[in-house]
């Protein structure tokens, strides 16, 4: 809301600050949803209802490629449909979707990744990989604990060029998006 009312730019995000002498800057996760939204509040005016369809939005697509991934580990179409849409009968993830906490868009992103990550790690496509890990430096910006499945998959991927392969002298440029 203060990207809207107060035109701030990107890197310099208030909260609303109640006190006296400060000024409500503060760090918090990465503001590139909120400042988004607030440019699109000043195109359309302030809605609410903008800022929640776009969340929901992200949500949908996150659960659209948790369809994608279960049809390729499983490929049973009931299986695809219902794991997603049993994701989306948690309260919890139903709830906060149509909220204003990043929780359930960090998720999100998080499927989509997992999504790109399991492609490369099937057809050994270095654009597939390049674009999980750039979901989910996106997915970890806005909430740090979305990182835990990136490590997670960071480790598997290790030991596999590590302990499974003879040699990782062809493997090499795949740990660039690691670091």
């Amino acid at each position: 809301e203060n990207y809207y009312q107060n035109n701030l730019p990107f890197l310099e995000p208030e909260m609303h600050w109640q006190g006296e002498g400060e000024s409500g800057k503060a760090i918090s996760e990465f503001p590139v949803l909120y400042y988004s939204v607030g440019k699109m509040w000043q195109l359309f005016g302030k809605h609410y209802w903008i800022y929640r369809l776009l969340n929901y939005l992200i949500i949908a697509l996150g659960l659209y490629y948790l369809y994608k991934l279960t049809l390729l580990l499983i490929a049973t179409k009931f299986w695809a449909v219902f794991i997603p849409l049993f994701l989306f009968t948690s309260p919890v993830l139903v709830y906060y979707s149509n909220n204003f906490l990043l929780n359930s868009t960090s998720l999100a992103l998080v499927l989509i990744a997992s999504y790109h990550f399991y492609r490369h790690y099937t057809e050994r496509s270095f654009k597939h990989l390049i674009f999980s890990c750039l979901i989910f430096l996106l997915a970890g910006l806005l909430k740090i604990t979305a990182l835990l499945i990136f490590l997670g998959f960071g480790a598997i991927f290790i030991f596999e060029v590590f302990w499974k392969e003879k040699s990782c002298s062809t493997r090499w440029k795949e740990f660039l998006p690691y670091i």
